[in-house]
């Protein structure tokens, strides 16, 4: 272990967080899909991200 660590200790916390998406485009059928999401939230302005179905 390191000097100065402490075994035990968590350093998670939670924030409140929104996102509001007037404008989206989602394309991809009923197993892959894909995202981008233009709107104002408190980590940016853009979202992106895809999706499988199992």
């Amino acid at each position: 272990m390191a000097k100065n660590a402490t075994a035990g200790k968590s350093t998670f916390n939670t924030d409140f967080a929104y996102q509001v998406n007037p404008i989206a485009l989602r394309v991809g059928n009923d197993r892959v899909g894909g995202f981008v999401e233009a709107g104002l939230g408190t980590k940016g302005l853009v979202t992106a991200g895809i999706n499988f179905k199992f």
